[in-house]
């Protein structure tokens, strides 16, 4: 019978298989995905310091930001937290003095990870030891206020050599979304709307937003899609009216 593989194994096997991250244009959803690899992941957790905490979304939105493109996958993201967790934690079962403080990564939401070691007990321990506020929400374990111990700026992981055509773009200072334009048979000229925008905005019909500055008349529109293979999920565009001062392809802000 063959040898379980340790967490500090597993996390080698995923580094060697996946040195580079993969971006690619999904057709239907007129979006650019991206896959990271797990030294990003990796180095994205090791970054925050004492007392600060991340979310995976905030992760999400640093690695879409560098490799340029509309989203970045969700479920290779959470594996990769996942693994890193656990190593982390074996190698400091085995003696490790100074080890990845993998518990100041949250879900979305703020909510704690049952998945990570001690399937959230852990980390509760070990974050109301930092000082931060661990209470229940029917079966769920949340940071109160987990907002304001966010980090004020996103945690910079270490760059890799992206391949040829993957523009690294920093995140915007700057108050807004900041969105490619599309060209869609069906929509027009539009842009994806990210999920954290989506309570801004009705979930159809017309709308007024700001774009780089200028106000305009926009419709939302919604599609539903399985660009990722794992379920059918909606998006949501808004697509602007004929005559904007737009191109496709350009890079506009959208203040809501």
């Amino acid at each position: 019978m063959a040898r379980k593989k340790t967490w500090t194994e597993k996390l080698a096997d995923a580094k060697a298989k996946t040195p580079e991250p993969h971006r690619f244009y999904c057709e239907k959803s007129k979006q650019y995905l991206v896959i990271p690899t797990v030294q990003e992941v990796e180095e994205h957790m090791r970054g925050v310091k004492k007392g600060r905490l991340t979310t995976m979304q905030a992760m999400s939105d640093q690695l879409r930001l560098r490799y340029d493109a509309d989203l970045c996958c969700p479920m290779t993201t959470g594996i990769f937290a996942w693994i890193v967790a656990h190593a982390a934690d074996e190698q400091e079962r085995a003696g490790a003095k100074r080890v990845l403080p993998w518990w100041r990564t949250l879900k979305t939401g703020g909510e704690l990870n049952p998945k990570y070691p001690g399937h959230g007990e852990a980390q509760w321990k070990r974050l109301q030891a930092e000082g931060h506020c661990v209470v229940r929400k029917g079966k769920k374990l949340v940071v109160a206020n987990y907002e304001r111990a966010l980090a004020r700026r996103p945690v910079t992981a270490k760059r890799t050599n992206a391949p040829v055509g993957m523009s690294r773009v920093k995140t915007p200072h700057q108050a807004g979304i900041v969105r490619r334009v599309l060209s869609r048979d069906d929509f027009g000229l539009c842009v994806l709307l990210p999920k954290t925008a989506w309570n801004k905005l009705p979930s159809k019909g017309a709308a007024q937003v700001g774009v780089n500055g200028r106000s305009q008349r926009v419709v939302v529109r919604t599609e539903r899609c399985n660009c990722q293979g794992d379920g059918w999920h909606q998006h949501r565009f808004l697509s602007f009216q004929r005559g904007a001062r737009i191109d496709e392809g350009e890079r506009v802000r959208i203040s809501l």
